[in-house]
């Protein structure tokens, strides 16, 4: 998975990865990929809460935008707490549309916030967990959402960290 993903990140930030766009069903990509993360989080005793809209259809690389919530899912489950909380969200607006993922969790310190974008950053700060990637996952996200026109962020909540990204609809 290291060199698949190094060569993915290397193909996506050196502009000769072009992204194939086509209708798909968010929502249900959503509910697929949200589901192979379901029992390992019953394991760690951790309640998810999806809400999504029946259907929401938009024009983007399925496959990329599927990596997006894999590694939104793979991050809220390393950092989660025990007995916590993941909440992953979708919300179509006009001409784009909102994806986050937040976990119940210790917060990223605000200096560190921009930084968890870069390839391999790791948080400093993180006693907790041992076992957490080498810090590619948001690398790839955020390359990803470059290549859609969108946007991406990450905020501390009063119960959490979200992360989340808008992509345009067509």
């Amino acid at each position: 998975h290291l060199i698949k993903d190094l060569l993915d990140l290397s193909s996506y930030e050196s502009g000769t990865f072009t992204i194939v766009k086509a209708p798909f069903d968010f929502s249900a990509l959503i509910l697929d990929t949200v589901e192979k993360y379901r029992r390992a989080l019953h394991e760690k005793q951790v309640s998810l809460d999806v809400e999504i809209p029946e259907q929401c259809i938009m024009n983007a690389d399925k496959l990329r935008i599927e990596q997006i919530i894999s590694n939104f899912m793979s991050n809220a489950q390393a950092y989660v707490k025990t007995n916590g909380l993941i909440k992953v969200r979708l919300e179509k607006l006009s001409d784009t549309v909102c994806m986050s993922v937040m976990n119940s969790g210790s917060d990223i310190p605000e200096d560190e916030l921009e930084n968890i974008w870069t390839s391999f950053y790791k948080i400093q700060s993180s006693k907790s967990h041992t076992n957490t990637g080498i810090g590619l996952g948001l690398a790839i996200v955020k390359a990803i959402v470059e290549l859609h026109k969108g946007s991406y962020g990450i905020e501390n909540m009063e119960d959490g960290v979200r992360f989340w990204i808008k992509l345009p609809l067509a």
